[in-house]
């Protein structure tokens, strides 16, 4: 039997069911976040679906955009495109790869674009609450990238009851109650006394310099104890900045309190403090973030700062919001797509592996996605 030649040195051709339209092209005004994106110099254009199937609107970069138009005709991608963006392009319906006869995309390349075994389940609390929300969302079936990415984004908050409407009748009762939970020793430049918005934000006096990476500590303890929990929080001297949610809306989410650092050993030293502090505090729970510690309690994520891999100038604002848009925008081509074998929720778990996730523990596989070179390169 003649061997499979391995991906690489197959042959690819650009997808007819994309047309891609150059920046010149576009027509003005153009809509508010495709200008954003227009503004970037790595915008190469956007690839519009010629057909009705599985594939989607995708804005592209200039590198992308340069190797679609090279493969007009038939031949081999550049050595210089990493296996993890071509497989990922294949699976988009970007490129289409050579199999016997024919040239497949999709789902149905999913053979040479999924290594077996690649997946295997979490041994965590929080990424066992993040394959749950995935299977959950799938079962719905939504047609909307868009707003399944946000039922993912707010999976597991809590209804905000009567209950805890009659306990906090209004934003100030509970902020005035937050603000006394946070020690003056602290060493914290206390928020606006006349904010907005959905967040009492905290900054380190002593923090000077510029970032690079951001690294996040997800705090979630149930919202009974999240005044001790802030208190605990607040005495964390390396984080340059900690926030929780000023309202009853954003402490019945999972996301409620978060704290910010420069280096990933800030981070974990701080988390191990906090877990000696919090011992016996019950854990609400972040899905798609990585655990630290024995519970759900604690976890990390870092932003990719608005250098995600599909699209390095998109500007999305927390690791949470990259990562559910590419998991429902996988899920919702999954439903579409008839050559799709496997549960849409594993198709997305598969495709956001090759942006350089690791869906076991659901954090930052090697490289933190757009704050290092992506994976992806410059496709």
């Amino acid at each position: 039997m003649t061997a499979v030649p391995p991906l690489p040195a197959r042959l690819f051709r650009a997808s007819a069911s994309y047309r891609l339209v150059e920046p010149g092209a576009l027509q003005s005004p153009l809509p508010p976040w495709l200008g954003a994106h227009a503004a970037h110099p790595a915008f190469g254009g956007v690839l519009v679906p010629t057909s009705d199937d599985f594939r989607v609107q995708r804005v592209i970069t200039r590198d992308t955009a340069r190797l679609f138009r090279s493969l007009a005709r038939p031949g081999r991608c550049p050595r210089s495109i990493p296996l993890r963006a071509l497989r990922a392009l294949v699976l988009d319906g970007v490129v289409e790869v050579r199999e016997g006869r024919h040239y497949v995309s999709g789902a149905a390349a999913r053979s040479c674009c999924v290594s077996p075994g690649e997946m295997s389940e979490s041994p965590s609390a929080t990424g066992r609450l993040s394959l749950a929300t995935l299977q959950d969302a799938a079962a719905l079936q939504l047609a909307s990238p868009g707003v399944l990415a946000r039922l993912l984004y707010h999976a597991n908050t809590l209804p905000a009851t009567p209950a805890w409407r009659s306990r906090y009748p209004d934003s100030l009762s509970l902020e005035r109650e937050l603000r006394r939970s946070v020690s003056h020793s602290a060493g914290l430049q206390p928020p606006e006394t006349a904010g907005r918005g959905a967040w009492l934000s905290w900054e380190r006096q002593t923090h000077r310099g510029a970032l690079g990476t951001i690294w996040k500590l997800y705090v979630s303890p149930m919202p009974d104890h999240l005044a001790p929990a802030l208190a605990a929080a607040s005495q964390q001297r390396d984080a340059f900045s900690m926030k929780v949610g000023r309202d009853v809306a954003n402490i019945l989410r999972p996301d409620k309190m978060v704290l910010y650092f420069a280096t990933p050993r800030q981070l974990h030293r701080a988390a191990r403090q906090l877990d000696r502090d919090l011992a016996g505090v019950p854990a609400h729970g972040v899905p798609f973030t990585g655990q630290c510690g024995p519970s759900a309690l604690l976890s990390w994520g870092a932003d990719p700062a608005g250098r995600g891999t599909a699209a390095p100038w998109s500007g999305d604002d927390s690791w949470r919001a990259w990562l559910t848009q590419r998991l429902a925008t996988a899920m919702v081509q999954a439903v579409r797509d008839p050559g799709c074998t496997v549960p849409p929720w594993q198709y997305a778990m598969e495709r956001v592996s090759l942006d350089g996730v690791n869906v076991r523990s659901w954090t930052p596989s090697g490289r933190v996605p757009g704050v290092s070179k992506a994976l992806h390169g410059t496709h």
